[in-house]
């Protein structure tokens, strides 16, 4: 047995989801482990994530059910294998609205595997000018099969993209290194005290601003798409995913990223942005909220998240285009935070000196000027 749907979905903040075809109804799943191609929380989730390359745009989608395991197919580069129970079904979906393609009817457990290919290409093109993309061409392939099966753990057959290696980017300097393990000190501090545990700091209700600068190798126009979308967090958007003044978009926690620990360690714990100003390529400001369940909670969905602080704070880029040509350009990037609280002022000034090195890195590793 055997069906097959073929469609093309709009992706919002580099995802599609899997989940539930009853919308009321979670799904179960099995711990992961961490890859760069489906993400879901661990116990009950409300849709199993798929990561694609390119932060919007549309892929390619292909949906196959049957009866029992199928083999392995070639000409993918990445495949992740993940177990789960629904109660009426599978479908297969945009993170905010319409689009919805058949996978499974009928509830019960199954396997799911997910094959991907061309997530580079796409990953690459979110660097390029706005003029220099050719926006109706979909680059993006994505194959989701499932069969009924018992559960198992997730598995990873095939890593053969740069975004499944992340470790393999780039070869971090020592002081690169140190920035590193500072900054994801940093977020593990703000996190304790979001999270009230042992060793939190009491927040005196003062507040502060945070100013971070630096030089960047790389044209700004790049630059300002890596800031204004918060490159290296994951999340959701308001309707249409695009950068709109009153726009927003929620970055979500996963437990596989370290830095991640800044929004505390509550399951559903997130950070809400809202577009303020956009001048491109040469200023975006947004805020920058903290959202925690509330207390007593016991199973947390976004719907049950609500404002660490009474005001949200504001985050502004900055970026200004330097060098002698085009081998010599440089981009001059100011970060600004304010209202955070004053007993995060310096863990702040870490976090945001290392998001501006780590810019760079991913700048290199996606575009060759």
């Amino acid at each position: 047995m055997r069906t097959e749907h073929t469609s093309r979905l709009t992706v919002d903040n580099n995802q599609f989801v899997i989940c539930d075809a009853d919308a009321d109804e979670d799904l179960v799943l099995p711990a992961s482990e961490a890859n760069s191609l489906v993400a879901h929380d661990v116990g009950v989730a409300m849709f199993v994530s798929v990561i694609s390359g390119g932060y919007d745009g549309q892929v390619n989608v292909t949906t196959v059910a049957y009866g029992d395991e199928p083999p392995l197919m070639r000409n993918w580069e990445d495949v992740v294998e993940v177990s789960v129970r629904c109660a009426t079904g599978l479908i297969v979906g945009e993170l905010m609205e319409g689009g919805l393609i058949p996978l499974v009817e009928g509830g019960g457990d199954y396997r799911l595997r997910v094959s991907a290919r061309g997530r580079d290409l796409a990953a690459a093109r979110d660097l390029e000018d706005d003029d220099e993309v050719d926006i109706d061409r979909v680059v993006e392939d994505f194959l989701i099969e499932a069969w009924p099966s018992p559960p198992a753990p997730m598995r990873v057959l095939r890593a053969d993209s740069r975004l499944s290696r992340p470790d393999e980017r780039v070869e971090l300097t020592a002081n690169e290194r140190m920035l590193e393990g500072a900054a994801m000190a940093a977020c593990v501090a703000i996190g304790r005290d979001i999270d009230r545990e042992v060793g939190a700091r009491t927040l005196s209700g003062a507040t502060s601003r945070v100013d971070v600068e630096a030089s960047l190798v790389g044209k700004r126009s790049r630059y300002f798409k890596l800031f204004a979308h918060l490159h290296g967090w994951w999340g959701a958007s308001s309707p249409g995913g695009e950068l709109a003044v009153g726009g927003q978009f929620w970055l979500r926690r996963r437990d596989d990223r370290p830095e991640h620990a800044i929004m505390g360690s509550r399951s559903a714990a997130s950070i809400e942005c809202t577009w303020l100003e956009i001048r491109r390529p040469s200023h975006v400001a947004m805020t920058w909220s903290w959202l925690c369940p509330a207390d007593g909670v016991a199973r947390p969905t976004w719907g049950d998240l609500v404002p660490v602080f009474s005001q949200p704070t504001r985050l502004t880029f900055d970026l200004v285009e330097g060098g002698s040509g085009d081998n010599a350009r440089t981009t001059a990037v100011r970060v600004t935070h304010e209202g955070v609280p004053r007993e995060w002022e310096q863990d702040l000034v870490v976090y945001w000196a290392y998001k501006l090195a780590d810019a760079e890195r991913v700048y290199a590793l996606n575009y060759r000027d």
